[in-house]
């Protein structure tokens, strides 16, 4: 049963950061009691155990029996208790699991940098002069070569102070997510600009601000292909 405790914690380690468990304690409390195989009083130990900071203690390696001191002293626990979640700690900060956390460090960013990022991006907005409302769209598809310099981006350097683990499959979804909501507000501000004019939608320069999102991110652009156009002029709803 304390091995699934084990299971657990390496898990939310493994997908949410080496720090997780001691910045997230109760949230890591509640995940470990959501199994109906993990023992609530077992649980319950290792909350306070993290409380009271003895994680920190555990990671620098102790014996068991110095451990098990250590936690019945700052949490006051039963020599028993203590006993089972020195072994339990330790078994979780195994050297071999302390080996693998250190290998995977930044694999993720390591296999992003490695291939090209292909995506794609729907533009909408209306345009209106009050009488009358055109509906305008935009479809674009690129690929994107990412370079070291992403490493750079301060909103990816926060992600991984966070979670060096972070995969690579969620480090694009932050780059397509940042690139879409860039190129919405670029869309929004050029259909919306003039409201006595209705705007030109094909000559919308998406090609233009995908290049100037690349050169603020660290992305080379490789190849675009895109088009815009309106359904016309329609009677104000």
């Amino acid at each position: 049963m304390d091995d699934r405790i084990v299971e657990i914690l390496k898990g939310l380690i493994e997908k949410e950061g080496p720090q997780f468990i001691n910045s997230h304690p109760y949230e890591s409390y509640r995940t470990l009691v959501e199994y109906q195989d993990v023992d609530p009083k077992v649980a319950g130990g290792v909350l306070l155990c993290i409380l009271n900071g003895v994680i920190p203690k555990v990671q620098s390696s102790p014996s068991e029996e110095d451990l098990s001191a250590i936690i019945a002293e700052q949490c006051a626990l039963t020599e028993k208790m203590s006993s089972r979640l020195s072994s339990l700690l330790l078994s979780l900060y195994s050297t071999p699991n302390k080996a693998k956390w250190t290998k995977d460090r930044l694999k993720g960013l390591g296999k992003f940098l490695s291939k090209e990022m292909s995506s794609s991006w729907t533009g909408f907005a209306t345009w209106d002069d009050r009488n009358v409302y055109v509906d305008c769209h935009y479809e674009a598809s690129f690929e994107l070569r990412p370079s070291s310099l992403v490493a750079q981006d301060k909103e990816l350097r926060k992600m991984l102070d966070r979670n060096p683990f972070l995969t690579s499959e969620e480090i694009e979804k932050y780059f397509t997510e940042s690139l879409r909501e860039y190129l919405d507000d670029e869309f929004e501000d050029y259909c919306t600009s003039d409201e006595y004019y209705e705007p030109c939608v094909e000559d919308f320069g998406c090609e233009y601000y995908i290049e100037d999102w690349c050169k603020n991110h660290g992305f080379e652009m490789v190849s675009f292909e895109g088009g815009g156009y309106d359904d016309g002029y329609e009677s104000f709803r």
